[in-house]
């Protein structure tokens, strides 16, 4: 785990995860094995991260936002929305 990584309440986080520096994982959070987080990461509240993801430095993902297996994220991802690919892409809003 890097330098300066917050993490907030009732965080789930499985094994081979990579946090690099300066990340900020809010509350309710579930982190799948082997995913990776660049520098300077936001994640807010209820985000469910997909196994083998990767996110892009300096980027936030939205509240409630779905990001699946093996997506790599190289833009901010909206709240409520379920990114799926590489690079990910939008797959739907949630309700």
């Amino acid at each position: 785990m890097g330098l300066n990584v917050v993490i907030g309440d009732c965080v789930f986080i499985l094994s081979g995860c990579t946090f690099n520096h300066d990340n900020v994982l809010e509350d309710n959070i579930v982190v799948a094995s082997k995913v990776t987080l660049a520098g300077f990461v936001h994640v807010e509240s209820g985000v469910y991260l997909g196994q083998s993801c990767s996110v892009r430095e300096f980027l936030r993902i939205g509240r409630r936002a779905t990001i699946g297996m093996g997506a790599v994220v190289v833009k901010n991802v909206e709240p409520n929305s379920v990114m799926v690919g590489n690079p990910a892409r939008l797959l739907r809003m949630k309700d």
